[in-house]
């Protein structure tokens, strides 16, 4: 199966231009607010664009819901998981180990709770995916504020994977349409939701931070639907089920940043980093 012409044509851009850049040193710090699940986060898209973006030196918030540490889906972090679309393992070994090494560090241990968050003090927002994310962070009214702020005040917004639900119910304070409006959005694709019943286990899991014991139908909603109708007829929707992480699909859309899903997590981060230097940067 062909990509479609316009993602054909963003991954000839990426390929010829956010990849060259990556290899520069880029000195423009930006204070960031990440947001993660504490039903759930999927590991490595949380550890991808966190490794790049503090190594690249800008300053993260983590946020979460009850403002304790974000801890992984247990597939997230079993690298027998199965892609049984493109019949591939999801989690490379390499990437569970990086991904076991953050979580036993404190460098997660310490977020913030989001309703204590200003946007005035970032000049980012990432939502990080997750099976969590539709549980504590799509439809959350402190969520859909915080990404208000940002919309209304020219700040980049960056979403992966099933987070990008959160940008559905935000809405444009002029026009009453969501935010995403006539954008062009990367969304998880629907040939790739779960759809047998599905708990949520917590690698990690303590008495204090168990998650829940809710079990779903598979995932709450199909993402790929609900974006395609907040982007309404002039916009656009990239959920390719046969993306590759040697092709992966990071899209840049001022002022979004959105992601597919866990094969695009370290390039969504080095994109995120790209576009603040291009709107701060000397």
């Amino acid at each position: 199966m062909g990509l479609p012409l316009k993602q054909a044509r963003w991954l000839l851009f990426w390929n010829q231009g956010i990849r060259v850049r990556m290899e520069k040193s880029l000195l423009t710090m930006s204070s960031i607010l990440m947001i993660a699940s504490n039903l759930g986060v999927w590991a490595e898209e949380l550890q991808g664009p966190w490794d790049v973006l503090t190594q690249k030196g800008h300053k993260i918030t983590l946020a979460t819901e009850q403002g304790i540490k974000p801890l992984p889906h247990v597939i997230s972090m079993d690298p027998e998981a199965l892609d049984t679309v493109q019949d591939i393992k999801v989690n490379p070994q390499e990437i569970v180990d990086r991904c076991i090494e953050l979580w036993a560090s404190d460098a997660l241990n310490n977020p913030i709770a989001i309703k204590d968050a200003k946007m005035a003090d970032y000049d980012a927002i990432v939502l990080i995916g997750g099976p969590g994310a539709p549980l504590d962070m799509n439809g959350n009214s402190n969520v859909h504020k915080l990404l208000v702020e940002a919309f209304t005040t020219d700040k980049l917004i960056a979403t992966i994977c099933y987070a990008v639900g959160g940008l559905v119910w935000a809405r444009n304070p002029e026009t009453g349409k969501s935010i995403i409006d006539g954008k062009i959005i990367a969304a998880h694709p629907r040939a790739w939701d779960f759809t047998d019943p599905l708990p949520y286990p917590l690698y990690g899991a303590t008495e204090g931070n168990k998650g829940t014991d809710i079990v779903t139908p598979g995932f709450n909603y199909p993402v790929q639907s609900i974006v395609e109708m907040a982007v309404g007829e002039k916009g656009h929707v990239l959920s390719n089920p046969y993306v590759l992480r040697s092709c992966p699909c990071t899209h840049y859309d001022w002022p979004f940043v959105t992601a597919l899903s866990v094969e695009s997590s370290t390039p969504f981060g080095y994109m995120i980093d790209n576009v603040l230097n291009l709107k701060y940067g000397k």
